[in-house]
């Protein structure tokens, strides 16, 4: 979810930029997870996990004007810590695994389908910036150290339509994660399964203040050990600190149900530009 956090507050949505509108946004994060689930794993693993990370996301407008199209594109920087214990000759010993690495850069043309209304196709490219198999690997305990992520390729193209009415709105994505086993530096005999994404979000313009309540949700549609599904709410807000132009965005997020992930909750704030 750590991930999720720093795109939460990705502003057009079904709303496609005109060419020459931009933003772009700096933030970090925390995310603590009640019960730990390492990627590539089914089953929980034994003692706790503390995520941190900075990230950045830029969107611009570079189509013509009839017919939007943006591109957007984000990256964090991931820091893992895992505690747990381990057994040695005088008993059990708690140790602490480390992790810090650049995470999953994500890549997201977008066009407008219609030149009025808000509707509009994006398609995420998903692509690691890590190497799974050099986490820990001088360590001699490898399997302790956390993971940035799944390490492979995933390609998600999502349909997008909103409304609005006075100073609320409401946007619904609705998108299919083709999961690849194309894995970066990575040799493993797990294999994932396609998912359906679910994302709705609403808010209110109140003026220098812009609440938003959101509902993200990936389901696999074929029973499977290893991929991950996750129902996740999240707060944010756009809070202008020059109107129009600069805005901090703090935001919480929790997930209220979880398969082969992690489940916890993450809290971050981020600072904004756009035009």
């Amino acid at each position: 979810m750590i991930a999720a956090l720093v795109a939460s507050g990705a502003w057009a949505g079904a709303w496609t930029r005109a060419s020459g509108a931009g933003y772009a946004k700096v933030g970090v994060d925390v995310y603590r997870a009640a019960r730990f689930v390492a990627p590539g794993e089914s089953d929980p693993s034994p003692g706790s996990y503390v995520g941190e990370q900075v990230g950045g996301w830029v969107e611009a407008g570079v189509g013509p004007k009839a017919w939007p199209i943006q591109l957007a594109v984000g990256a964090p920087v991931t820091v893992g810590h895992h505690r747990t214990s381990v057994t040695s000759v005088v008993g059990p010993i708690e140790v602490r695994a480390t992790t810090a690495r650049l995470g999953d850069l994500h890549l997201v043309p977008q066009l407008a389908l219609h030149p009025e209304l808000p509707l509009a196709l994006a398609v995420d490219l998903k692509v690691p910036l890590y190497r799974n198999d050099g986490v820990g690997g001088d360590s001699g305990q490898a399997a302790l150290f956390p993971k940035p992520g799944d390490g492979q390729l995933d390609v998600t193209p999502t349909l997008w339509a909103g409304a609005a009415r006075g100073t609320a709105f409401g946007e619904l994505g609705l998108g299919w994660r083709h999961r690849t086993e194309q894995f970066v530096g990575w040799t493993t005999p797990v294999s994932f399964v396609d998912a359906g994404v679910v994302t709705a979000k609403g808010g209110v313009d109140l003026g220098r203040v812009l609440p938003i309540a959101q509902v993200d949700a990936v389901l696999s549609l074929a029973p499977d050990p290893y991929s991950r599904q996750s129902v996740t709410a999240s707060l944010s807000a756009l809070i202008d600190v020059v109107a129009d132009h600069v805005a901090l965005e703090p935001r919480v997020a929790g997930e209220l149900w979880a398969r082969n992930a992690s489940q916890g909750y993450g809290a971050g704030l981020g600072l904004s530009v756009r035009r």
